[in-house]
Parts: structure tokens; C-alpha cells; sequence
């Protein structure tokens, strides 16, 4: 049996239920288009009416932080930044979403030490002075739902919310080794088993209002790995794709997948060195298995009726064919790709137009096929599409 067969039946299991009905995005969507994405910010201010209409091309837009604050959360200045922005953009793009950021584990701005469920970041990773949140406790998520969440869902000049880091304090620090106590071990799986159920309410709140969410996830969704997660930073995740999806409530709550740093260890071009790696880790620079199974574990998450929003780092034309052969191999409705370059990774100046954004795909005629041992093929209406994960190389051609 190939491995994209065996990929086929374990979508059967990635969805938690078959029951209830999955909500969709209410933006039209199109196979006659590539579905480009942008995720930029000026990082001190309103972007100028040039790098909106810039923007605007896009058929995804999100907008992150706006200022040079360290909380990334959308308060004060920023929040009324964001909103700006997303109102011109729906003006001159029309009918494509818009969406805007919001953290999901640190809360610097939001309150202070003093409060039970904001606590400080023991692993002194990412934010080394920052806090973070604590879904065990209802009023940290009480007071998100109600002071962050609630707005956003009312807010007429955006269709989504994208929340970032929401299952982060599940998981190691990539300069720690994964041998942590049971203590810290149960400690992690708790918070982010938390983070779940208060993520699926948070969705469940925008779906209610007819928005949709993107989810920013550390490990993968497909299986459970010490040797495998989505980025680079963080390893030994507690908690399984399945408890993950469960948590979310993923059979009817709609949101898409994030892929931040997409073929991070095949491209090598992301902004930040990969570092120490865990124990045990297989997936090294270069890797022609970490191309493969981030491959299939996309496929298998669009399969199951999860899109996916794909962002990679492309130094190069050649870089960025390889990102984008490689996501189209997974590519189902709503889901969208990004690459920007390695200097200014999250913001506008990293972003530039491709040629390929001007040509529609057309509807795939087979999902992806694996060919050879490392070798995938899809064919769309208008796109051939190959990807050589043992060689590093693609190939996207027009019909």
C-alpha cells in the first residue's frame, strides 16, 4: 500500500467525530486564482496607500503587530492601527478577507505578575521577561473571551482572527533537552490541554458570528513525535495531535492550520539559526524526511477538511518554487500561501509579488500522488507540479 493511501485512512482518524457539520469560511473562493497570502506589518505605523493596494492584491491578507511594543497582543494604539488598516483594506480589495493577530500565550501589557493566571515564562525562551497566560484558571479566560475575543467577532471591517502560539507552553524550549521532570511534564500537557478547550471557545464565539480563525500550532496534527514538530524553537510537545483536536473541537468549530517556517530544515533560509536539537532528533538540516512528512502531514490536515495557511522564507526564485510546489501538493479550498524573505520575515518590506500569483490553478484532478520514495506529483486544470524532497528541488509547470 502506498503512503499516500495510508495517508487517506489515517485522515478517517484525524478527525475527532464524524458528527456535526464543520463551519466554513463565508468569503468565495476560487481555483482560478492562486491563493496568495500576505502576513505583514509596518512595525511603526499605518502602511501608506502604495503597500495597500500592494497588499490588497493578495487573496489572504493578515496584519500583525503595528508598533515596536513588545506585547504582539493588539492593545491601545496597535488595536486601533489594526482596525484601521483592515477597513482601507476591505475598501480597495473588495470581497477578500482580512484578518488581524492576536497572541495567544504571552500577555506582557495585559496584567501584571501579581495575578494567578498570568505567570512568569519559566523556560526564559522566547519574551524572556514575558508572562503567560494560564487557561487552567476561567478568569484569565473569561477576561480574553470577553475583552479581546468579543470585540474582534463584532467588528465589522474584519473576517478572521489569527491567534498565535496557542498550545506553545505545551512544549521544550529547543536548547532544553526533553528529559524534563514528571512534574514539568504534567505541568505542560495540562496548560496546553487547557489552551485547547479555551482556543475552541474562542473560535466558537467567531464562528458564531460568521468569522473564521487561524490557529497557530507548535506540533504537528498529524501524529505524535519527539522528532517532529512544526518549528524550529520547540520539541517534545505533551500533548498528541488527537487530545489537540479534541480540545479545539475540530469536527465543527472552523479554523485553518498555521505553518510558520514551511520546509524550515530543507531550505535552511528561515531568519533564525535551527540550534541545539533534541535528543534523538533525526531531522537535521537538509532532510529529505522532514520535506516528506511535512508534506504528508499537511495532506493529511487538508484531507480532513482542515486548511492549511502556509508561510515560508524565500531568499530565492528557486527557494520560493520549492515552498510553493510543496504546499500546492496539500492544497484544498481555504487554505493560502505565503513566502517572504529572510530579513524582514514579518514585515511588509519581506514580501514581494510572484509571477506564479498570476496563474490560476484550476481544480486539482487527483490529490497528490507519491511517485518515488521521496518524489510527489499533482496535477491541477492549468498546473503540473513536482516535488523532489531527496533532491530539493520542484518543478511548477503551466499546461
Amino acid at each position: 500500500m502506498s503512503m499516500l493511501r495510508l495517508m487517506v485512512a489515517f485522515c478517517v482518524t484525524l478527525a475527532v467525530s464524524t458528527e456535526g457539520e464543520r463551519f466554513q469560511p463565508r468569503w468565495p473562493w476560487s481555483w482560478e486564482q492562486f491563493p496568495s497570502n500576505f502576513f505583514g506589518a509596518n512595525g511603526t505605523g499605518f502602511q501608506n496607500s502604495s503597500q495597500l493596494r500592494f497588499d490588497a492584491k493578495h487573496e489572504f491578507i493578515i496584519y500583525g503587530w503595528q508598533s515596536n511594543r513588545n506585547s504582539h497582543t493588539g492593545t491601545g494604539d496597535e488595536e486601533i492601527w489594526l482596525r484601521g488598516q483592515s477597513a482601507m483594506t476591505k475598501w480597495i480589495s473588495g470581497d477578500r478577507p482580512v484578518f488581524v493577530y492576536r497572541e495567544g500565550m504571552h500577555c506582557v501589557d495585559w496584567m501584571s505578575d501579581e495575578e494567578p493566571y498570568c505567570h512568569s515564562n519559566y523556560t526564559k525562551g522566547w519574551f524572556q521577561n514575558g508572562n503567560q497566560w494560564d487557561w487552567r484558571n476561567e478568569s484569565a479566560c473569561e477576561f480574553f473571551l470577553n475583552e479581546v475575543v468579543a470585540k474582534l467577532a463584532a467588528d465589522p471591517f474584519i473576517d478572521g482572527v489569527f491567534f498565535d502560539d496557542t498550545d506553545s507552553t505545551g512544549c521544550v524550549y529547543h536548547y532544553l533537552s526533553c528529559n524534563i521532570s514528571q512534574q514539568d511534564a504534567a505541568d505542560k500537557r495540562s496548560r496546553a490541554l487547557a489552551a485547547g478547550k479555551l482556543f475552541s471557545r474562542a473560535i466558537k464565539m467567531l464562528n458564531d458570528a460568521g468569522k473564521y480563525a487561524v490557529i497557530s500550532t507548535v506540533n504537528q496534527l498529524r501524529k505524535y513525535t519527539q522528532n517532529m514538530q512544526m518549528t524550529p524553537f520547540l520539541h517534545c510537545c505533551q500533548v498528541t495531535e488527537q487530545e489537540y483536536l479534541t480540545a479545539l473541537n475540530a469536527t465543527t468549530n472552523g479554523f485553518m492550520r498555521f505553518y510558520e517556517f514551511w520546509m524550515y530544515n530543507v531550505s535552511q533560509s528561515a531568519k533564525y539559526p535551527i540550534g541545539p536539537q533534541p535528543p534523538n532528533n533525526t531531522y537535521g538540516p537538509k532532510s529529505k524526511d522532514f520535506c516528506k512528512e511535512q508534506i504528508q502531514n499537511a495532506i493529511a490536515e487538508t484531507s480532513a477538511g482542515i486548511p492549511i495557511l502556509v508561510h515560508g522564507t524565500c531568499p530565492s526564485e528557486v527557494s520560493f518554487e520549492f515552498h510553493a510546489a510543496s504546499f500546492l501538493m496539500a492544497v484544498e479550498e481555504y487554505s493560502y500561501f505565503g513566502c517572504s524573505d529572510t530579513r524582514n520575515t514579518w514585515y511588509d518590506a519581506g514580501w514581494i509579488w510572484h509571477d506564479l500569483y498570476d496563474q490560476p490553478l484550476g481544480r486539482p484532478l487527483s490529490p497528490a500522488q507519491l511517485t518515488g520514495e521521496y518524489i510527489f506529483t499533482r496535477k491541477f486544470e492549468h498546473l503540473e507540479v513536482v516535488v523532489d524532497c531527496e533532491h530539493f528541488n520542484a518543478t511548477i509547470t503551466q499546461i
